[in-house]
């Protein structure tokens, strides 16, 4: 490719052997990268459709940048011929990929302030992974007896908060924001032990101070039993907007100690 660039001479093949080249080398470490954050977040719990749609934004991303970098190689190609005082001859299929090139670079950067808020926190100490798109929490604790946990052990009977601090992206209206809240919470079987679907309904409106924080309380106690595993969803949502944070985790019920 070295050799190809530096002739000063591309033909419509070269820049299609270039631009496959780019193409290949950008997608390929895209998807190492991809998999390796996987491996790393081995145990987060992530559905297979978020999975699939995070392969497929992650193969756009690659394509995105090798777009952008095929892009810079043909101005400075163009460059070249003007500042060697050539006279340029580009091919017409050349001519109508600059083109599309160039168009669907300036789209895609005109797109980036109205792009997505989406990303994934995960807690290390408590397994706390957190999902979120269009609002986000600057940080998720879990707190038990007005002290925050490093750990999930629950005795059994007693409630815990947890917590999405200093969040961002709550649509406002007239100084007021909206929000939901579901909780539901498995065996490790599978079955539903609890399932609300808004533990905010009827007090769903908060004044946008008020609102920083997103809690929700969870109880224990029967039916579950000691030294068992369980999992726990909660879902926060933007009633005023398509905002959504998504926390789960797993805990364990011990005995008092």
């Amino acid at each position: 490719m070295n050799k190809i660039l530096s002739s000063g001479k591309l033909t419509t093949a070269d820049h299609l052997r270039i631009f496959k080249g780019i193409f290949i080398a950008t997608n390929g470490t895209a998807l190492l990268l991809f998999f390796f954050l996987r491996i790393l977040f081995y145990n987060t719990p992530i559905t297979l459709k978020e999975d699939m749609a995070a392969l497929l934004n992650t193969l756009m991303i690659g394509t995105v940048v090798a777009i952008g970098l095929y892009t810079i190689l043909l101005i400075i190609e163009i460059a070249d011929h003007i500042f060697s005082k050539k006279k340029i001859r580009l091919y017409p299929a050349l001519q109508v990929a600059g083109i599309s090139l160039f168009s669907l670079l300036l789209v895609y950067l005109s797109s980036c302030n109205n792009a997505v808020l989406s990303g994934v926190h995960k807690d290390l100490n408590t397994g706390v992974t957190t999902n979120y798109k269009n609002m986000e929490p600057g940080s998720t604790v879990l707190v038990m007896n007005n002290e925050v946990l490093n750990h999930t052990d629950i005795p059994l009977g007693e409630n815990f908060v947890l917590i999405n601090d200093d969040v961002k992206g709550l649509v406002e209206k007239d100084g007021k924001v909206s929000a939901g809240c579901e909780l539901t919470i498995t065996d490790k079987q599978g079955k539903q032990l609890l399932h609300e679907a808004d533990l905010f309904k009827g007090e769903d409106i908060f004044l946008k101070e008020n609102a920083r924080a997103l809690k929700c309380t969870i109880s224990t106690g029967k039916p579950m039993n000691w030294e068992e595993h369980y999992d726990v969803a909660v879902t926060f949502w933007d009633k005023y907007g398509s905002g959504k944070i998504e926390n789960k985790f797993s805990v364990r019920m011990i005995d008092i100690p």
